[in-house]
């Protein structure tokens, strides 16, 4: 669990004043709840602290004293490391990084976040300053005289779709920036400099070998650059495509790092694909650690922490993989942690018939009896007239229902007051010009920066989703979907272009590995303890989960019948990041 030593930077930045007596309230508040921290910079309206422990973040000051910059940046199209020194670097900058500057013609403060949102970047208003960190713990917000207060309006957004969790904050004095956007202090404004739509929008590949190749490139430079300065790895293996296609790209660097590989291993049907990690490792030549999870392995009561962060856990869910992960991390000193995430979006995996219509506006009226529409209908497993139906749709212009994340026993108020007070992804922002299947491709890719969320393993090394950066995300973004998702097996751009780097069994495989059986008995084993927890909690009692519904649910009888077990889980996590956050005011 994300602890307050596990902060990884924190920025002062004055307004009207000079920022000398708040400077000294922080530091005083920084070394009783997050003593890790060291100070970096102080000048007249800016001081920075980061962490060097386990890890150092990079961080840089202006001669002037009047910006700054935490985190990894690298430079346009290169895996070689922006020049800071240059005047507005972070416009062409990609990487992890959060950039501080002032206007010298309005004293404004100016804090953008890079579109890869390894670093989070929380903000919150203190007497004529503002503050702007990785984290705020409880702790930290008390002593600074800041009683954080739960939304329950942002709480009812999470309900109803979680990913909302990683743009809007569930505390009232916290905001959360996204990926990708720049807010102006102190008056609030918020804007993006880049997003999703606008690289859709641009010229990209118009032939399927030119997409792959852009995708090899995308990929080999995103895994170069977050991996040039690291002495070791270690690579999440699940034995999917996307992991496979990861350790292929890491297997190939000159010099490569140390890497290491490590499986993680179920004992429910479709949570043991050590038979193709092990084909990987030996494909890329190297070690692959092995963790058998037994079928209690996972213990919810461990979800009653002694400190959460401002986020909600959602991908760091699972404790104990995410402990043991850090610990196997920690044994083999590794100072990166790759994954596969992202590539189930940006490759295209999702199976939806959207893909006719982009199909129909690609190569107009034509390929209405082609061959790639009937695949995309196959691969669907819809018939051809149901994608006939759904172009005359797409050409009539007529509105597309939106899918929401299964959310049983929320009650229809809490529906209404996430729908009406919902703030919106701004990467989600003017999409309906696009093709259908462009704009679900979107909806995945920002589903995916949970992905970015607190979890216990990034305390120990950076956690980096290579399928996520910034490269990788334009080159996918910027490809027609009909050219992504093709013939009749998911992510077919990425299973050509990466036909060497990864097994040829992994290439062709139809199946993915899921985790539905272990989290059921986690969910079955911990029954008594998720009773108490939800029937009794703030969640039912602030009117947003149904406690009718529940109670008939969190029976074993029940848990037969029904495939719930995921939004239980979701549901106990948020309940015990409301008892910490209700017991710190």
């Amino acid at each position: 669990m994300l602890r307050a030593g596990h902060v990884r930077y924190v920025a002062l930045l004055a307004h009207d004043r000079a920022a000398d007596e708040m400077r000294t309230d922080l530091a005083d508040a920084i070394a009783g709840h997050a003593p890790g921290l060291k100070l970096r910079a102080a000048g007249e309206r800016l001081a920075l602290w980061t962490s060097d422990n386990p890890y150092s973040v990079p961080w840089h000051v202006s001669s002037d004293g009047k910006s700054c910059d935490v985190g990894w940046a690298f430079a346009p199209a290169s895996a070689a490391q922006a020049d800071r020194s240059e005047p507005e670097w972070w416009r062409l900058a990609w990487g992890g990084f959060v950039a501080f500057g002032t206007v010298s013609t309005t004293g404004e403060w100016h804090v953008r976040r890079s579109v890869d949102g390894l670093l989070p970047t929380r903000i919150v208003r203190l007497r004529g300053c503002t503050v702007v960190a990785s984290d705020l713990p409880a702790g930290l917000m008390r002593a600074l005289g800041i009683p954080p207060t739960i939304d329950w309006s942002a709480i009812a957004q999470i309900l109803d779709d979680p990913s909302s969790a990683s743009h809007r904050s569930a505390i009232q004095e916290v905001v959360s920036l996204p990926p990708g956007c720049c807010r102006v202090l102190p008056t609030g404004d918020e804007r993006c400099f880049w997003t999703p739509g606008s690289i859709a929008r641009g010229a990209g590949a118009r032939v399927r070998a030119d997409v792959e190749a852009g995708l090899r490139r995308a990929v080999d430079l995103s895994v170069a650059a977050w991996t040039m300065e690291a002495r070791t790895v270690l690579v999440e293996l699940s034995g999917g495509l996307d992991s496979a296609i990861v350790t292929g790209s890491l297997a190939r660097l000159t010099p490569p790092p140390r890497i290491h590989l490590l499986n993680h291993a179920t004992q429910e049907p479709g949570g043991d694909e050590r038979s193709y990690a092990r084909l990987v490792a030996e494909r890329a030549g190297l070690p692959l650690n092995e963790i058998r999870i037994g079928a209690n392995a996972l213990d919810l009561s461990r979800l009653i922490p002694s400190e959460h962060p401002v986020e909600p856990l959602l991908y760091g869910l699972d404790l104990r993989h995410d402990e043991a992960t850090a610990h196997a991390a920690g044994q083999v000193e590794a100072d990166r942690i790759l994954t596969g995430q992202g590539g189930d979006a940006l490759f295209f995996q999702m199976p939806t018939l959207d893909v006719a219509a982009d199909i129909v506006r690609l190569r107009g009226m034509r390929a209405l009896c082609s061959p790639d529409l009937l695949d995309a209908a196959r691969r669907a497993r819809r018939s051809i007239w149901s994608a006939w139906r759904l172009v005359l749709r797409d050409r009539l212009k007529q509105d597309r229902a939106v899918e929401h994340f299964p959310a049983p026993f929320v009650t229809p108020e809490a529906t209404r007051l996430a729908r009406v007070s919902g703030l919106e992804h701004p990467w989600l922002r003017d999409l309906d010009d696009l093709p259908p299947a462009k704009i679900t491709q979107i909806r995945a890719f920002v589903h995916s920066q949970i992905f970015h969320g607190p979890t216990a393993r990034m305390a120990c090394a950076p956690l980096i989703h290579p399928l996520l950066s910034q490269p990788v995300a334009e080159a996918c973004l910027a490809a027609p979907v009909p050219y992504l998702a093709y013939g009749m097996i998911d992510r077919a751009a990425a299973r050509a272009a990466f036909t060497d780097y990864v097994p040829a069994v992994v290439a062709c495989r139809a199946s993915k590995g899921e985790a539905t059986g272990y989290y059921a008995g986690a969910v079955r084993n911990s029954l008594e303890f998720l009773r108490d927890l939800l029937l009794n909690g703030h969640l039912v009692s602030n009117g947003l989960l149904d406690r009718a519904g529940l109670d008939l649910a969190l029976r074993t009888e029940s848990l037969i019948a029904q495939d719930i077990y995921r939004p239980l889980l979701l549901y106990a996590s948020i309940e015990a990041w409301a008892i910490h956050w209700m017991t710190a005011r």
